[in-house]
C-alpha cells in the first residue's frame, strides 16, 4: 500500500499535527510522514522501550493523553518564577518519553529533548526578556511557551512546534479561555489572546516553520488578486519578524539554537562509529557554548563558543563510550571522526578548525534565524558577535555581523561552507 503524500502547506501540517493527539480516540506517533507510518503511541513507546511508568503517567487506559495539571497552576496570574517552577513540576516526567520515542528513529539517537535542556533553554529565555526590558506579562507568556516548546518531540519529530500547543493544552488546560465565559468579557478575550501569543511562539521556534512565515513576507496582492513575490532587504525581515513574531518567540529561539553540549548527547549513541556517522554528535561532543550576552549599551550581542574536547571525571564517566584517556593532557579527552583525525594527521589541520567549519555546514540556518532574532528583539543592535575559543591553545575564531551587512554576511558564510549543489535551498 502506497504511503500517503506529507502535508506540504502550513494549513495541512497543522491539520496533521492535530490528527496525533484529538480530542476524541487514541493518541498517535509519527516522526515523518514522508517515512513512517503512523503508530499508536502506546504500541510506538512500549516498542521504544520506554519506562512504562512514564507511558502510563501520560496516556489513559484508552490510550488518549490525560489531563494531569487540570487544577494546579493558573497560568496567567503566577509570577514567572512560581510559574516556571510548577510547570517544571507538571511536565518533567512527560518530557522524559521525548529521548526515547526519537531515539527509535535514529541509528545513533537524537539530541536530547530533556528537561536538563528545557532548564537552560527557559533560564536564557527570562535573561533574554529582561536584557530586553520587558514586563512580567511577556516574560510570563514565555515561560509557558518554553517550557512547553518540545512537547511534540514525543509525538513527531518533523511537525513537533506543531504538536507542541495541542500536548500542552491538553496537559495545562488553563492555557484555554474558559468555554463557559462570555465570549465578550474581557477575561476570556485577554486569555484568548494570551494563548495565541504563547502557541505562536512555541510553533515558530523550529527553523521550517519560522522560515515559512519569513517567506512570506515577500509576498503582497495585487488589486487584481495576483501574487507578486518582492525583494526584501534583511531590515525588512527584522523589522517583520520583530511585529509578527513577538519577544516571545525572538527569546525562545535564541536560547533554543545556541543550546550547544555534551548535555545533548543522546544516550543510545556509542563509540566511534556514532561520532563518524553523526556530525551532529561531533559537535556538541566537542563545543558546547558558554555564555550569551548583551552589552550594557545594548549595541553588541555575544554567543561565546567553546571548543573544549577534554572531560571532566563526572563527564567522562557519564560519556565513558565517547572518552579515552590523553597521556599527552593527562585527562580524558572525546572522541573524534575519522575525518576529524585524518585531517590532522594527513594536512596537520587543527582539530578546532575542523569543528569549526562542522559547526558553520550545520548550523548555518539555525545561525541565520538566531541573528535576525537578535536584531529583531533588540532594536538598538548594531552587532552580532559570535566567538570561538580553544580551551587548550586558546586560539578564537569570532565573526561577528553588522546590521547593515547581514545579506552580504549571510551569503558570505553560504559561499564558505555550504556546498553549492544544497545552497539555493538554503537561507
Amino acid at each position: 500500500m502506497e504511503r500517503p503524500k506529507p502535508p506540504t502547506t502550513l494549513r495541512d501540517q497543522i491539520t496533521f499535527a492535530r490528527s496525533l493527539i484529538p480530542k476524541e480516540g487514541p493518541v498517535s506517533v509519527n516522526h515523518d510522514p514522508s517515512r513512517f507510518d503512523t503508530a499508536l503511541a502506546r504500541t510506538y513507546f512500549e516498542e521504544a522501550g520506554c519506562p512504562q511508568a512514564f507511558i502510563d503517567f501520560v496516556l489513559t487506559e484508552t490510550d488518549r493523553w490525560k489531563d494531569f495539571c487540570t487544577d494546579c497552576i493558573d497560568v496567567y496570574s503566577l509570577s514567572p518564577t512560581k510559574l516556571n517552577k510548577a510547570l517544571k513540576k507538571c511536565l518533567d516526567n512527560t518530557y522524559s518519553l521525548a529521548n526515547g520515542s526519537l531515539d527509535r528513529v535514529y541509528e545513533h539517537g537524537f539530541n536530547k529533548h530533556d528537561k536538563i535542556h528545557i532548564n537552560h533553554v527557559t533560564k536564557n529565555v527570562r535573561k533574554l526578556l529582561k536584557l530586553a526590558g520587558e514586563k512580567k506579562p511577556v516574560i510570563r507568556r514565555a515561560v509557558l511557551a518554553t517550557r512547553g516548546h518540545d512537547l511534540g518531540n514525543i509525538l513527531s519529530r518533523k511537525y513537533h512546534s506543531l504538536v507542541s500547543p495541542y500536548i500542552l493544552s491538553k496537559v495545562v488546560n488553563q492555557v484555554l479561555p474558559d468555554g463557559n465565559l462570555d465570549i465578550r468579557s474581557k477575561e476570556r478575550i485577554d486569555k484568548a489572546r494570551d494563548w495565541r501569543i504563547v502557541r505562536r511562539a512555541m510553533q515558530l521556534h523550529n527553523e521550517p516553520i519560522a522560515s515559512q512565515l519569513i517567506e512570506s513576507f515577500r509576498y503582497e496582492y495585487a488589486k487584481d488578486g495576483e501574487r507578486k513575490a518582492l525583494e526584501q532587504s534583511e531590515e525588512q525581515i527584522v523589522e517583520r519578524m520583530r511585529k509578527r513574531f513577538g519577544a516571545e518567540a525572538l527569546a525562545l529561539i535564541i536560547a533554543d539554537k545556541t543550546d550547544i553540549g555534551k548535555h545533548r548527547i543522546s544516550q543510545k549513541a556509542k563509540g566511534y562509529k556514532a561520532v563518524d556517522e553523526d556530525q551532529h554528535l561531533e559537535v556538541n561532543l566537542l563545543g558546547e557554548t558558554k555564555n550569551i550576552s548583551l552589552s550594557h549599551d545594548k549595541k553588541m550581542f555575544n554567543w561565546d563558543l567553546l571548543f573544549r574536547p577534554g572531560m571532566s571525571e563526572d563527564e567522562a564517566l557519564e560519556l565513558s563510550r565517547f572518552a579515552r584517556q590523553s597521556e599527552s593532557r593527562g585527562r580524558p579527552i572525546a572522541y573524534v571522526s575519522d575525518k576529524t583525525h585524518a585531517l590532522h594527521h594527513d594536512y596537520q589541520i587543527p582539530h578546532f578548525l575542523t569543528w569549526n567549519t562542522l559547526f558553520w555546514q550545520l548550523y548555518y540556518e539555525r545561525v541565520v534565524l538566531t541573528v535576525r532574532s537578535a536584531f529583531a528583539l533588540y532594536p538598538t543592535l548594531e552587532r552580532f558577535c559570535i566567538t570561538t575559543t580553544d580551551t587548550d591553545s586558546k586560539t578564537q575564531l569570532q565573526f561577528t555581523f553588522e546590521k547593515e551587512k547581514l545579506r552580504t554576511q549571510f551569503d558570505k558564510l553560504k559561499q564558505m561552507y555550504i556546498k553549492k549543489d544544497v545552497r539555493k535551498n538554503r537561507v
